[in-house]
């Protein structure tokens, strides 16, 4: 089984390499800020102090592969502010240790990953008004060793005590249709 964009898991049933008939669309979760831990926490409320944070910090981290460093990236452009942004982000494939190590006063995750740190500060969502999301899916793969335990596993997936649970912890539902 694999887990990544719904739009990768339509391809990829299409090109036939992932199961017709085996897929769910499992939600998606916005990005939020993380500080060291014990360190003051910015005031992120509005779209104008998430963006002092940003050009007030010394040096801000995110993901440098993955779908929250790409919609990082864009809430810079539609601040404006990518330019001036440009010395003071760093992208890493860790960057967790960026912050726990002090290099990076603040980092940019999904909320989920946000909320797993133990070594981090949760800071919170971004706001609304700037928000990205990485959307989520999972596909069982058309040549699976134990297709039937990947089916059982999707289904255990999208069972509404799982999806609450998922959802308490960042990742939220997929839209009802």
């Amino acid at each position: 089984m694999l887990v990544v964009s719904p739009k990768a898991i339509d391809d990829l049933t299409q090109q036939g390499k992932v199961a017709a008939g085996a897929t769910l669309n499992m939600g998606r979760t916005g990005l939020a800020l993380v500080g060291h831990k014990g360190s003051a926490r910015p005031d992120i409320g509005t779209v104008e102090s998430f963006k002092r944070t940003l050009l007030e910090a010394r040096l801000v981290a995110y993901s440098a592969t993955g779908e929250s460093g790409i919609g990082f990236l864009k809430i810079l452009d539609r601040l404006g502010i990518a330019e001036a942004m440009k010395p003071r982000i760093r992208s890493n494939s860790n960057m967790s240790s960026l912050v726990e190590s002090g290099e990076a006063e603040i980092g940019i995750t999904g909320i989920g990953a946000g909320l797993s740190y133990t070594q981090l500060e949760y800071i919170g969502p971004l706001p609304a008004a700037v928000q990205e999301y990485v959307y989520m899916a999972a596909g069982v793969g058309a040549n699976a060793k134990s297709p039937e335990a990947a089916r059982a596993l999707l289904k255990y997936l999208g069972d509404p005590a799982v999806v609450l649970a998922m959802s308490a912890n960042g990742l939220e539902p997929p839209a009802a249709k």
